[in-house]
């Protein structure tokens, strides 16, 4: 069901194509994975995305192989206003998996950025997430209803449906050198029987963009979120994953040649848990999740680039022994129409 409704999004997009006022960039990836658990927050962990995925029950993970294929539509219309120049963006993506299509699920997002005077800029998002399925997860029993010796624990389907608002505020100081201020809010809302994971969380950053020469490009970011779960007020569930989070990124491009590019990131998060719920596992904990890529960018036209790229990511939890270690691998074709 959730892959129809994936080809759905992007059928609905693609007629606009046709449309002369409008630019497309239409891009297929093929990825392999070890974790399929932890491929989302891989893909997304990036200053532009969501890099504060929901939270993964390690112990309950589904940590097992697959293929996926990541369809995307991404348009764009340029005016003028005015007020000045003003472009507004639709994109519709989805991570569809081939074994494990349980993890299937769309994203869709629209932006509006308004170029204001002095090299200034107004950049506003709105993305959804819906149906994230994130694994298996125990079923918190109320307090004085804990399982028995031997009993097994009930285990059910984790899913959570994200949406996000955003404001930027960019400045260009020269042609070397561009920062934006960002600022978002957003609510994630789980299903039943993991209601109590409900939160609301904002986020305050700054991303800068470095351009040394023609052939460098240096993006550096930081993030401070906080979130606020509906946990907080049950303490009999024992389960509070209200988090601030601290968000560091760095993502470098070269150009080898005219035509082949070359692109190394590495990502940093850490979730102090803020839960002060006796008997909450995660009260006075953290977790850690780190993650390097590299990639490949090969231009066959103007219109046209092949990539291939590889991707290592950790996870882990300060009360856990051993932290998830995973890689991913793919290889993709973009085109710009």
């Amino acid at each position: 069901m959730t892959t129809s409704r994936i080809l759905v999004l992007l059928g609905l997009l693609y007629p606009l194509t046709a449309m002369a006022e409008w630019r497309a960039s239409i891009e297929n990836y093929f990825f392999f994975t070890t974790d399929v658990s932890q491929f989302s927050a891989s893909r997304r962990l990036s200053h532009d995305q969501d890099p504060t995925q929901p939270l993964i029950e390690s112990e309950f993970a589904d940590k097992r192989e697959d293929f996926i294929y990541q369809p995307e539509l991404e348009l764009l219309n340029d005016f003028d206003t005015p007020l000045g120049a003003g472009q507004i963006g639709l994109k519709a993506e989805g991570l569809i998996f081939t074994e494990e299509s349980r993890f299937t699920h769309p994203l869709v997002g629209v932006h509006y950025i308004h170029q204001l005077p002095l090299d200034n800029r107004l950049i506003l998002r709105y993305t959804a997430i819906p149906d994230l399925y994130l694994g298996r997860n125990a079923v918190r029993p109320l307090s004085g209803e804990e399982p028995e010796s031997g009993e097994t624990i009930r285990l059910a389907g984790e899913e959570v449906t994200t949406h996000f608002w955003s404001l930027g505020f960019g400045h260009r100081f020269s042609e070397q050198l561009n920062t934006r201020i960002y600022g978002r809010y957003g609510i994630r809302r789980y299903e039943h029987p993991f209601k109590q994971r409900d939160n609301d969380f904002w986020t305050i950053g700054i991303h800068t963009e470095l351009e040394p020469t023609d052939r460098w490009e240096i993006v550096l970011g930081y993030h401070f979120e906080r979130a606020l779960a509906k946990g907080r007020h049950q303490p009999e569930l024992r389960d509070d994953i209200s988090y601030k989070n601290h968000f560091l990124t760095t993502e470098i491009l070269y150009d080898l040649t005219e035509t082949l590019t070359f692109e190394l990131g590495a990502h940093y998060e850490r979730n102090n848990w803020t839960s002060g719920l006796r008997g909450d596992v995660r009260k006075g904990h953290h977790e850690d999740f780190a993650q390097g890529e590299i990639a490949l960018y090969y231009r066959l036209t103007p219109a046209l680039r092949l990539m291939a790229e590889f991707q290592t990511a950790y996870r882990k939890e300060s009360f856990e022994p051993r932290g998830d270690l995973s890689y991913n691998c793919g290889v993709g074709l973009q085109w710009r129409l």
